[in-house]
């Protein structure tokens, strides 16, 4: 089992943080709800609470491929007890009816100024996408992870394609009484895709490539294909997108076109780099990662900007398997 210790320097002298005792259910739907970016960068929560068959779900996202994302919070250890109860909600939602889910999703987005028709069009996604039914990506938050759940989630993840991502976090108190947040990724080692509905679901590099053609960054996305494949990277293509996810898990992305009309301004595609994934995967800093790419954010480039954006990114990710080597 790992043990995270956190401390404290003052005065040149390291003082140990203490296991704060914190409703950690609550306040971690809370501050989930509040940055949904302690998950996954570009998650969106459209619901809280959502009324199903199985009972309410803590928190629904979507992700920025218009994917479907169920959160389960636990207030202390992730037990195998838990994989039952999220698999459980999943089946709930892909019953419920699409006039359900976009009401109760609207009922929470309006107070907030949106609504679930524009957060989806924004993804290249639509309500209609809803009739095939919704098949979440799974996250378990808890503090931290039963050795049953983790053999669990590897043996789904492999052989059932499901996508489970476990996140454990662990609150402490500094010697000044400030609250500190560890979080701690548990990563499966090998995770097969699974085709998925709506948007997210895949489509062909061909058909792919035959969109670029239509709003010019067919050139863009030769790049982003070529250096994926130097990198041995996992190709996932979506209906206006291709991600790349990194080897040890096909799940998550590395770095994403968009090159659909939406996301198109003069010839210039979309790009996202994932610092999260740079810094899980490849073992870069957060402040290293900044200096090459700036804070996240989408990248609308030319062909010279996606050719130095690649080129940054292949050199670190080579620079990164090249230490793991050695």
């Amino acid at each position: 089992m790992t043990h995270i210790g956190i401390w404290s320097v003052i005065n040149g002298t390291p003082v140990e943080s203490q296991t704060s005792a914190i409703e950690y259910e609550q306040h971690l739907e809370d501050w989930i709800e509040r940055d949904p970016s302690l998950l996954e960068s570009g998650l969106c929560i459209v619901a809280r609470q959502l009324r199903t068959e199985g009972g309410p779900l803590d928190l629904l996202a979507i992700d920025r491929n218009g994917q479907w994302v169920l959160i389960e919070i636990k207030r202390d250890r992730l037990r195998r007890e838990v994989i039952a109860q999220a698999i459980d909600y999943a089946s709930c939602l892909q019953r419920l009816s699409p006039d359900e889910l976009v009401e109760q999703s609207n009922t929470y987005l309006e107070t907030r100024g949106t609504n679930l028709k524009d957060l989806l069009s924004a993804r290249d996604a639509s309500i209609d996408d809803l009739s095939e039914g919704v098949d979440p990506v799974i996250y378990l938050v808890g503090t931290s992870i039963d050795a049953n759940l983790e053999r669990m989630v590897d043996y789904l993840s492999e052989r059932a394609g499901l996508e489970i991502r476990v996140i454990t976090f662990t609150a402490y108190r500094s010697s000044s009484g400030e609250t500190l947040l560890a979080r701690e990724i548990h990563e499966q080692t090998s995770a097969q895709t699974k085709p998925t509905s709506g948007q997210s679901k895949a489509t062909s590099i061909e058909d792919l490539l035959a969109t670029a053609r239509t709003t010019g960054t067919e050139e863009a996305l030769n790049l982003c294909l070529r250096v994926g494949e130097q990198l041995g990277l996992h190709l996932r293509p979506y209906k206006t997108s291709a991600m790349f996810a990194p080897p040890a898990n096909k799940t998550r992305c590395l770095f994403t076109i968009w090159v659909g009309d939406k996301h198109v301004v003069d010839s210039n595609a979309k790009l996202w780099i994932s610092h999260d994934s740079l810094e899980l995967f490849y073992g870069y800093s957060k402040a290293e990662i900044e200096k090459r790419f700036g804070p996240p954010r989408d990248h609308f480039l030319d062909i010279p900007g996606f050719k130095q954006k690649l080129a940054v990114l292949k050199e670190m990710v080579t620079q990164a398997d090249s230490s793991a080597g050695a």
